[in-house]
């Protein structure tokens, strides 16, 4: 029975919730909407009010430049904040109520039947049934069991002694769930 004990950091959360804001196609559906909606609707403003000037196009552009400069700068802004932002939601989720047994040691355990995760103050037994899918993450820096289509166990690269130890571990979690399914 393939087993690890480690110790889970706020970290590792922070990069479980960066990989899956950044894979999953509603998020990445949400991104590009709010990314170029806002800024789309202002260059058309833009352009409906320059052509509605009767002074001119050239006069109409450059009293309404700011709307222009809006368009293309706030993708910039949004790209830049975007990340910065899902990190300090995140933290704050974290500081919510209590969230103890999520930072602190963990000891994962594969059998034929499921996995099961023992923390300080919990032991969390799911049936592979019950998971859905297994990544790593492209650093190789982790590896998240999926038990619903936004939470997961989390496998920190760092628990082994190298990175063959690490894909082999995964690669059991995926040959006993494929068994078991």
């Amino acid at each position: 029975m393939p087993q690890i004990t480690y110790d889970q950091s706020l970290e590792d959360i922070l990069a479980f919730n960066r990989f899956h804001y950044k894979n999953s196609p509603e998020m990445r559906k949400i991104y590009w909407k709010n990314m170029l909606v806002l800024p789309l609707l202002w260059l058309a403003g833009w352009i409906f009010l320059c052509l509605q000037d009767k002074d001119g196009f050239a006069h109409a552009a450059s009293a309404l430049f700011p709307l222009l400069t809006f368009s293309w700068a706030y993708p910039l802004f949004f790209a830049w904040s975007y990340p910065r932002n899902l990190e300090k939601l995140t933290r704050k989720f974290l500081q919510e109520g209590n969230n103890q047994g999520m930072v602190g040691p963990q000891t994962l355990s594969l059998d034929e039947t499921g996995l099961k995760n023992d923390s300080t103050s919990s032991s969390i037994q799911t049936a592979w049934k019950g998971t859905n899918q297994i990544v790593v993450a492209p650093d190789k820096t982790f590896a998240a069991i999926y038990v619903s289509s936004t939470s997961g166990h989390l496998i920190p690269r760092r628990a082994f002694p190298d990175e063959a130890a690490f894909l082999a571990f995964v690669d059991e979690a995926k040959r006993l769930q494929a068994a078991a399914k």
